[in-house]
């Protein structure tokens, strides 16, 4: 009749289910081989492989099966993101370049620009060449360059990000000319230029929230200033 159409009640219900260890042992040697790997495709290539009948382990099951390994997707992403600590070796043998939107001042209509601040690192020596400019632009990073290069000479490779300026032509053509090595950071990885990026935010802590708070209260109107 109509009760062979419920749903029976789990004998053991309450009580987390308990999957054999060859099981466990290979889902989580699946899961550290690709972490991006969901539970469900260990599931399927469990079953493709023999260790599990089709149907039998259950998502939730393996899911804290993992979790109690300490291999659930999200802790072995944190795992494998680890960066190891660059230091060049001597002065000039790589400079950390990179932009930052530091300041918003208003224009003669009242309209508020962004102020942008451009440096140049020594990863070596944290020697930094620095200004500011009104535009984050190609002409802004040959300006900095030509300080840069006049100021500490030049250095045998430049590292920054995948941004418009750092891959134009104009700057390719610059290194070749120069000799120096263009090398270019991960998309979305900041943390390759950590000392640059650090320096910025120095900066804004130190100096740019008062230089803002300055430029709101109308007692800096120009970079100059």
């Amino acid at each position: 009749g109509f009760s062979g159409l419920l749903p029976e009640e789990r004998s053991d219900r309450g009580v987390g289910r308990i999957l054999p260890e060859q099981i466990v042992v290979r889902a989580v040697a699946l899961r550290q081989e690709d972490p991006e790997r969901s539970v469900l495709q260990i599931i399927r290539i469990l079953e493709l492989e023999g260790l599990a009948e089709p149907g039998k382990v259950k998502r939730t099951t393996l899911s804290e099966a993992l979790c109690r390994s300490g291999v659930s997707r999200a802790e072995v992403t944190r795992k494998k993101e680890t960066f190891q600590l660059r230091e060049s070796p001597y002065p000039n043998a790589m400079w950390q370049i990179d932009t930052c939107h530091l300041l918003h001042l208003p224009d003669a209509q009242g309209h508020r620009r962004t102020i942008y601040l451009v440096g140049c690192l020594d990863d070596y020596s944290r020697h930094v060449v620095a200004r500011l400019y009104v535009a984050d632009d190609r002409p802004a990073l040959a300006d900095l360059l030509k300080r840069a290069i006049a100021a500490r000479g030049k250095p045998e490779s430049l590292y920054s990000d995948n941004g418009g300026p750092y891959h134009s032509d104009m700057l390719a053509t610059a290194c070749a000319r120069l000799c120096i090595a263009p090398r270019h950071t991960k998309p979305y990885r900041p943390q390759g230029r950590g000392k640059v990026e650090r320096y910025f935010l120095t900066v804004q802590r130190q100096w740019g929230r008062e230089a803002q708070a300055l430029i709101d209260a109308g007692r800096l109107q120009s970079i100059e200033d």
